[in-house]
């Protein structure tokens, strides 16, 4: 199947309890999704056209979700082991969203690539999927990538994150759509 274009995206989580400043607090997830959707919407997503993702609660799901409704194909790349990442990215958040990630991860649009041992490429296995996600899409739509992110502007908790992937896309050319997520608010 042709891909016409890679939709990379890259976003907040829900907040953890007790983060004290928030970026995707539990109650703006509504309108995450909803503002996700209308980017999608506007970028006209369908069959042709296929997303690459994280997987963590939070934006990644909603993505992932929005992008599986217009029956695009989907990419999902772990970071990390899958017990340790639904632990570390998903199991905090509550039980409903285990049950989103099961839900969009056994759909058969969907194909999680698992974190392979010798990528040295960085030394964050966050970063490490971010750069795969990239190859993977840059290979598969080359010229026609497409960067979503649910960012608020501001730095991230660590290295590998939304902010380098923003910077990076940039750097690269590629149509960026940021949704800040304190406008939903």
């Amino acid at each position: 199947m042709t891909v016409r274009r890679a939709i990379l995206f890259s976003g907040h989580m829900v907040d953890r309890p007790g983060r004290s400043e928030p970026r995707l607090p539990p109650e703006a997830v509504p309108s995450a999704a909803v503002a996700i959707a209308e980017v999608l919407d506007d970028l006209a997503v369908g069959p042709d056209d296929r997303g690459f993702c994280g997987g963590a609660c939070g934006g990644d799901l909603l993505f992932a979700e929005a992008f599986l409704a217009r029956d695009g194909q989907l990419e999902i790349h772990l970071a990390l082991p899958e017990p340790e990442f639904l632990e570390m990215s998903v199991a905090f958040a509550g039980p409903e969203w285990v049950c989103r990630y099961r839900e969009v991860t056994s759909d058969p649009r969907t194909l999680v690539v698992r974190p392979t041992t010798d990528d040295a490429t960085a030394t964050d296995p966050f970063s490490r999927a971010n750069l795969a996600m990239l190859e993977s899409a840059t290979a598969v739509a080359p010229g026609a990538l497409v960067f979503v992110a649910l960012w608020d502007g501001r730095g991230g908790d660590g290295e590998g994150g939304t902010e380098d992937m923003v910077h990076r896309m940039r750097q690269d050319g590629a149509q960026v759509r940021i949704i800040d997520p304190a406008a939903l608010r």
